[in-house]
């Protein structure tokens, strides 16, 4: 009995900690604009995935936009957009700044909208 309910609390403690990280997952979508953008964007795109907390870079969704999945817990859209303008090779020819829409809305206080995770 003594080892089923030591089994059962250490499963529940997974679930409430697995569950936990599913939901710090942020959506941040980064307008780029500039004359450098297109020339740079795949490497963009793999500097951005290359960062700790990030998790997928979407390009193709929206034109001249790139949708970050990344650890809200982390990073913020603010900071991504801000590591994208202060990449030297880019010399200021392509900006990202964060747009706030339906994609990015926030939930409330101090979160936002959870990535189901599958």
């Amino acid at each position: 009995m003594l080892h089923s309910g030591l089994a059962a609390w250490m499963i529940s403690l997974w679930v409430v900690l697995w569950s936990n990280e599913a939901f710090a997952l942020e959506r941040a979508a980064l307008a780029l604009s500039g004359s450098d953008c297109r020339l740079s964007h795949q490497d963009i795109i793999e500097t951005l995935e290359r960062l700790e907390g990030v998790t997928r870079v979407e390009a193709e969704t929206i034109p001249d936009h790139l949708l970050v999945d990344h650890d809200g817990l982390r990073r913020t859209g603010e900071e991504l957009a801000a590591f994208v303008n202060g990449l030297a090779a880019l010399q200021g020819r392509c900006r990202a700044a964060v747009m706030q829409s339906c994609i990015t809305a926030r939930a409330g206080p101090g979160g936002a909208l959870p990535v189901p995770v599958r």
